[in-house]
Protein backbone atom coordinates (compact mmCIF):
# COMPACT_ATOMS: atom_id res chain seq x y z
CA UNK A 1 0.00 0.00 0.00
CA UNK A 2 1.38 3.40 -0.94
CA UNK A 3 1.97 6.04 1.73
CA UNK A 4 -0.68 8.31 0.20
CA UNK A 5 -3.23 5.49 0.27
CA UNK A 6 -2.38 4.72 3.87
CA UNK A 7 -2.68 8.40 4.80
CA UNK A 8 -6.06 8.73 3.07
CA UNK A 9 -7.31 5.66 4.97
CA UNK A 10 -6.16 7.25 8.22
CA UNK A 11 -7.12 10.90 7.63
CA UNK A 12 -10.89 10.73 7.71
CA UNK A 13 -13.67 12.39 9.67
CA UNK A 14 -14.26 9.47 12.05
CA UNK A 15 -10.60 9.30 13.11
CA UNK A 16 -10.41 13.07 13.59
CA UNK A 17 -13.59 12.99 15.68
CA UNK A 18 -12.17 10.17 17.80
CA UNK A 19 -8.92 12.12 18.29
CA UNK A 20 -10.94 15.20 19.29
CA UNK A 21 -13.01 13.22 21.82
CA UNK A 22 -9.87 11.74 23.36
CA UNK A 23 -8.22 15.16 23.54
CA UNK A 24 -11.25 16.69 25.24
CA UNK A 25 -11.40 13.85 27.78
CA UNK A 26 -7.77 14.14 28.87
CA UNK A 27 -7.76 14.93 32.56
CA UNK A 28 -4.40 16.69 32.61
CA UNK A 29 -4.88 20.47 32.61
CA UNK A 30 -1.41 20.85 31.10
CA UNK A 31 -2.63 19.53 27.76
CA UNK A 32 -5.56 21.90 27.31
CA UNK A 33 -5.49 25.36 25.83
CA UNK A 34 -9.00 26.26 26.90
CA UNK A 35 -9.83 29.14 24.55
CA UNK A 36 -8.54 27.34 21.46
CA UNK A 37 -10.48 24.21 22.41
CA UNK A 38 -13.70 26.19 22.89
CA UNK A 39 -13.28 28.00 19.57
CA UNK A 40 -12.63 24.74 17.70
CA UNK A 41 -15.60 23.04 19.41
CA UNK A 42 -17.97 25.88 18.52
CA UNK A 43 -18.30 24.60 14.96
CA UNK A 44 -16.81 21.15 15.47
CA UNK A 45 -18.21 19.29 12.46
CA UNK A 46 -17.15 21.96 9.96
CA UNK A 47 -13.74 22.32 11.61
CA UNK A 48 -13.10 18.57 11.50
CA UNK A 49 -14.25 18.34 7.87
CA UNK A 50 -11.93 21.24 7.00
CA UNK A 51 -9.07 19.54 8.85
CA UNK A 52 -9.59 16.34 6.86
CA UNK A 53 -9.78 18.29 3.61
CA UNK A 54 -6.59 20.23 4.35
CA UNK A 55 -4.59 17.17 5.41
CA UNK A 56 -5.64 15.03 2.44
CA UNK A 57 -4.67 17.53 -0.25
CA UNK A 58 -1.84 16.36 -2.46
CA UNK A 59 0.46 19.26 -1.56
CA UNK A 60 0.00 18.83 2.21
CA UNK A 61 3.37 18.10 3.73
CA UNK A 62 3.78 17.12 7.34
CA UNK A 63 6.86 18.15 9.23
CA UNK A 64 6.94 17.33 12.94
CA UNK A 65 7.53 20.10 15.41
CA UNK A 66 10.20 19.93 18.08
CA UNK A 67 9.01 18.79 21.45
CA UNK A 68 9.81 19.62 25.02
CA UNK A 69 9.76 16.97 27.72
CA UNK A 70 7.90 17.84 30.92
CA UNK A 71 8.11 15.61 33.97
CA UNK A 72 4.98 15.55 36.15
CA UNK A 73 4.94 13.89 39.58
CA UNK A 74 2.57 10.96 39.99
CA UNK A 75 0.92 9.94 43.28
CA UNK A 76 3.32 6.99 43.46
CA UNK A 77 6.24 9.51 43.63
CA UNK A 78 7.51 8.52 40.20
CA UNK A 79 7.55 10.96 37.29
CA UNK A 80 5.37 10.85 34.21
CA UNK A 81 6.93 12.18 31.00
CA UNK A 82 4.77 14.39 28.79
CA UNK A 83 5.95 15.65 25.41
CA UNK A 84 4.66 19.14 24.58
CA UNK A 85 4.91 20.32 21.00
CA UNK A 86 6.08 23.80 20.13
CA UNK A 87 4.38 25.93 17.52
Amino acid sequence: MLDSELWSDFANYENCLLAWQRTVNVTSRMLHEKLGMEIFAYNLQDNLEDLVEQTTKEYFSYSPLSDHKVYVPKPSTTLKTIAQLYR
